[in-house]
């Protein structure tokens, strides 16, 4: 009787045993080049989470072509060699299903090639459009989300806006830091085809080209890292040194409906920037 009670409540026990089911576990991405220029450019990405609620997500992908990201906004992003890692912000953090987040970033690139990566991940799992079984995930140290650093701001399509305006018996030449130079960019100033600086130029963003002929054309070329950049647009030269001349067409006059005669003439004017290019 001992015996067979014994057996009894090992087979009772055996038959209460449940086996937990994973989690399922999916995820899309869309990732697209929304502003580009020379050597330079801005990324979007979007997540949706397809499976299970989560909460701290790390998405994952390989840049094929050099890319390397210089700043990012409502994401932490850090990349190894051509590996890149993009961590919630600590306030985007819970993923619900079907919830997506998004994120952006300003990157470097060749000037050649800008290839959208090929292979994403979310929390260690391939983003395939469909679900399967989260893996176990491996315990990490507990960090503290860097603050965001403010609202993500949109970058304009500009050029170097470069000038040149007459200044005695030479010109005083201009143009623009922009906001996705690193902090260490320096530049260099070429009269037609002669650099003009010895060294390159780190401190402002201005050159006085002392005994320069008045109809002289410039250009500006970043230097990072020790490297020359390509070169920017040409120099606008103001007329006569100090302003801009931009003429203008009005268009032909004509007959009111009671037979006044009529012209067009500029009385107050504005100037705005229709094409968006800052110039």
């Amino acid at each position: 009787m001992i015996c067979s009670a014994a057996v009894l409540a090992i087979a009772a026990t055996a038959t209460s045993v449940v086996v937990a089911q994973a989690a399922a576990a999916g995820c899309r991405v869309a990732y697209s080049v929304s502003t580009q220029w020379a050597g330079g450019f801005s990324g979007t990405v979007a997540v949706t989470n397809l499976g299970d609620p989560i909460n701290g997500w790390k998405l994952g992908w390989g840049f094929t072509a050099g890319q390397q990201v210089t700043q990012a906004w409502n994401s932490a992003i850090t990349q190894s060699g051509a590996q890149v890692t993009a961590a919630d912000a600590g306030y985007n953090a819970a993923l619900a299903t079907d919830a997506t987040v998004s994120f952006g970033f300003n990157a470097s690139w060749n000037n050649t090639a800008n290839p959208v990566p090929a292979v994403f991940t979310l929390n260690g799992v391939t983003c395939t459009g469909s679900t399967g079984p989260t893996p176990t995930p491996t315990p990490t140290p507990t960090v503290t989300p860097t603050p965001p650093a403010g609202d993500a701001r949109q970058v304009e399509d500009l050029d170097r806006g470069l000038i040149s305006a007459r200044a005695g018996s030479g010109n005083f030449v201009a143009w623009r830091l922009l906001g996705t130079d690193p902090a260490d960019v320096a530049f260099n100033l070429y009269r037609g085809a002669t650099k003009v600086n010895s060294l390159p130029l780190t401190a402002s963003t201005n050159h006085f080209d002392a005994d320069a002929a008045a109809d002289a054309s410039y250009t500006v070329r970043p230097v990072v890292g020790g490297v020359e950049q390509a070169a920017s647009e040409s120099s606008l030269r103001f007329t006569g040194g100090t302003y801009l001349d931009v003429p203008i067409q009005p268009p032909a006059g004509g007959t009111t409906p009671d037979g006044v005669a009529y012209t067009y003439a500029a009385n107050d004017v504005s100037v705005g920037d229709l094409d968006g290019d800052g110039r």
